[in-house]
C-alpha cells in the first residue's frame, strides 16, 4: 500500500515500480483506491471509481472536494469486503495499491486499518510511506519522517517502510540519516522546541523498526531496486532493515 501526502508521487510510483517488477519477471496488478483521481497513468486491475467517485458525490450531494472524499472513504469502508474481492490479489505476485491523495483519509480514519486488516487475512502486506523530497529542509525533517512512519505502522498494523521520492530533483547528500547525526543537527538550534525534538529523536529511533530510509525517483525510475529490497526485507524475521 503506497501512502503519502498529496503530490508526493504515489500514482507515478505505482506505475513505474509496477513496470520495474514486470521487467524482472513478476506478475503485477495495480489497484486504484483514490475516488478523486481524474486520470490514471496505468491500467488498474480494480478501480474504486467503479463503486464511488468523488466528482459524482460533489454534484449529487452539493459537497466540496474534502467533504466528497470523506463520504467516499466511508462508502469504501462499508464495501471493503467487495473491494478486496475485486482486487484480484490471489493471481499475481504483487498487488500495488494506490491510496487516496489525502493521507489522513486513509491512515487516520477507518479506511486504511479496515483495508489492511482485510488483506492480512489473505496475504502479506506492507505500507510504503512516500515522502516528497521537496518538503525536506533540515535534519528535523527526518525526525518527522520516522515519527509518521511509526504512526502509520501503528495505525495499519503492518510493516511500514519509508522512501524519499523526487531524489533526482533535490540534493539530499547532506541529509542526516542516523540518530546521532540528527541530534547533532538539532542541538545547534536555540528555539523552544529543541529539547522536545531531541527527546523525540531518542524515542523514535529506540522504538521504530530498525530500517534505512531509501531515496528514489519514481519519475526517473531511480532506486527502485532498493525499494524492492526494502519491501522484501520488511518481512525479515530479525526485523533489522539497516
Amino acid at each position: 500500500m503506497f501512502v503519502g501526502t498529496a503530490g508526493c508521487g504515489k500514482t507515478t510510483l505505482v506505475k513505474t515500480f509496477g513496470d520495474w517488477l514486470e521487467d524482472v519477471g513478476f506478475r503485477v496488478s495495480r489497484v486504484n483506491l483514490d475516488p478523486g483521481v481524474e486520470v490514471l497513468p496505468y491500467e488498474a486491475a480494480f478501480d474504486v471509481r467503479e463503486i464511488v467517485k468523488a466528482s459524482d458525490l460533489m454534484r449529487e450531494m452539493g459537497l466540496g472536494p474534502n467533504g466528497a472524499m470523506i463520504v467516499a472513504s466511508k462508502i469504501m469502508e462499508e464495501r471493503m469486503e467487495e473491494i478486496v474481492k475485486r482486487m484480484a490479489i490471489n493471481d499475481v505476485d504483487y498487488v500495488l495499491v494506490d491510496t487516496p491523495g489525502q493521507m489522513e483519509l486513509f491512515v487516520f480514519r477507518g479506511l486504511g486499518p479496515s483495508l489492511s486488516n482485510a488483506i492480512k487475512g489473505v496475504r502479506r502486506a506492507v505500507a510504503v510511506y512516500i515522502v516528497d523530497a521537496e518538503t525536506i529542509r533540515d535534519a528535523s525533517e527526518l525526525l518527522v519522517i520516522k515519527l509518521l512512519s511509526l504512526i502509520i505502522e501503528l495505525r495499519l498494523e503492518i510493516p511500514t517502510v519509508a522512501v524519499i521520492n523526487k531524489g533526482d530533483v533535490v540534493n539530499l547528500s547532506e541529509l542526516a540519516l542516523k540518530a546521532d547525526e540528527v541530534k547533532k543537527k538539532l542541538s545547534s538550534r536555540t528555539d523552544v522546541l529543541s529539547d522536545l525534538a531531541l527527546e523525540l529523536t531518542d524515542l523514535v529511533f529506540r522504538y521504530e523498526r530498525a530500517s534505512r530510509v531509501v531515496v528514489i525517483s519514481a519519475l526517473k525510475r531511480i532506486g527502485l531496486d532498493r525499494l524492492y529490497d526494502l519491501i522484501h526485507e520488511s518481512f525479515c524475521v530479525c526485523g533489522d532493515l539497516t
